[in-house]
């Protein structure tokens, strides 16, 4: 029947502990263990980090930011303080 689920287990997903299931010949989901699971989204996590470190350079390479030194940024921080500061 066009609606039962059908487990496939071939050598290159058993190496992985993982079992891909079909219905009606396509697939439809995978069953893996939580380990394999937790590492699969501790990766996605790291990929999109590295995505949005290479963002932020492209941003910066392009000119679209503006970027400031350790110190500039010091000295902005103290001449807002002195213009701060009651006469």
């Amino acid at each position: 029947m066009a609606n039962e689920l059908h487990i496939v287990s071939t050598p290159s997903l058993d190496a992985n502990g993982e079992v891909m299931l079909e219905q009606a010949g396509e697939p439809v989901a995978v069953v893996m263990s939580y380990a394999r699971y937790q590492a699969l989204q501790e990766r996605i996590e790291e990929l999109e980090d590295a995505l949005d470190s290479l963002k932020v350079e492209m941003r910066v390479t392009t000119g679209a930011v503006r970027t400031m030194s350790h110190d500039d940024v010091w000295a902005e921080v103290e001449a807002l303080e002195q213009r701060q500061l009651p006469s």
